[in-house]
């Protein structure tokens, strides 16, 4: 299929680009590491001389201790960034992408091959008009098919940036792992793995909502028993059919804020925003 095509010519050149270039990027962090967690000591050892001669003045063992860990948990993920952790085979980055990548397969083997099935074998249910004069029955036919092509190439689209997202994620995460040490800047790590997680988890729902669509065309197939769906009523169904890719479509397109609402605790997603996206079609 298609699908799988497209699919395997993303996932080819993402390796090539991981492949390639995180290296540079985990050698660039483990650099700003050392000199941040130097930083980090120094300035720790500065504050202890500095007060000495005040009246709480001591080692604050705590607080070192505290210091110490922290830098221990930034060096083990930028080490074990790229390299299996040792006891658990796998590296730092892919045990989040593992669980998303397990979970979306849980629901839908493949996103783009479930909607490129369900489409194909819905065009193909379809009865096409012979050689015939009547404008409407071509009209009926091809607005069908036209329907269903792009609701599968918005969710190629929809599955593939995710996929991508996470990547390019992936990919300039060393820079910000060494940030995790800095009070002051932490901010910068957080926000990087906040994303990290969000785009990883993205493709699980988009493979809820690709199987719940692809589930909906099945239905308009088993209306008819298997049989093929007749030129008489392809007027009948287009309707229908019309409202449900045009929701589909909206769902495909509000995944990345579905997504964002999730990790983020929101709820804003709609029907009023439905109805502005309707009326800016018809605008």
């Amino acid at each position: 299929m298609w699908g799988s095509n497209y699919y395997t010519w993303v996932f080819t050149a993402i390796n090539t680009m991981l492949t390639a270039n995180t290296g540079i990027f985990v050698s660039m962090g483990e650099n700003l590491f050392r000199a941040l967690a130097t930083i980090m000591l120094v300035w720790f050892g500065i504050k202890m001389a500095l007060g000495a001669g005040e009246f709480y003045a001591g080692m604050q063992f705590s607080r070192f201790a505290s210091l110490v860990m922290m830098i221990a948990f930034g060096f083990a993920m930028i080490n074990y960034y790229n390299t299996p952790i040792p006891g658990i085979g796998v590296d730092f980055h892919h045990l989040v992408i593992n669980q998303a990548e397990y979970l979306s397969n849980t629901i839908s083997h493949d996103m783009l091959d479930t909607i490129a099935s369900r489409v194909s074998a819905f065009e193909g249910a379809i009865e096409p008009p012979g050689a015939t004069l009547d404008f409407w029955t071509y009209f009926d036919y091809w607005a069908i098919i036209l329907l269903l092509s792009l609701a599968q190439a918005v969710a190629m689209v929809v599955a593939l940036f995710g996929v991508i997202a996470a990547a390019v994620c992936v990919l300039v995460g060393p820079v910000f792992i060494p940030f995790f040490i800095v009070p002051q800047l932490d901010w910068l790590f957080w926000g990087w793995f906040r994303a990290f997680i969000q785009y990883a988890f993205y493709q699980v729902i988009a493979a809820a909502v690709v199987y719940i669509i692809g589930n909906a065309l099945t239905g308009f197939i088993d209306l008819y028993h298997g049989q093929s769906i007749p030129v008489g009523q392809q007027g009948a169904l287009l309707a229908p059919l019309f409202i449900v890719i045009v929701a589909s479509i909206y769902v495909l397109i509000k995944v990345p804020t579905l997504t964002s609402h999730i990790f983020s605790g929101a709820g804003g997603a709609g029907a009023s925003e439905m109805l502005n996206f309707l009326g800016s079609r018809k605008a």
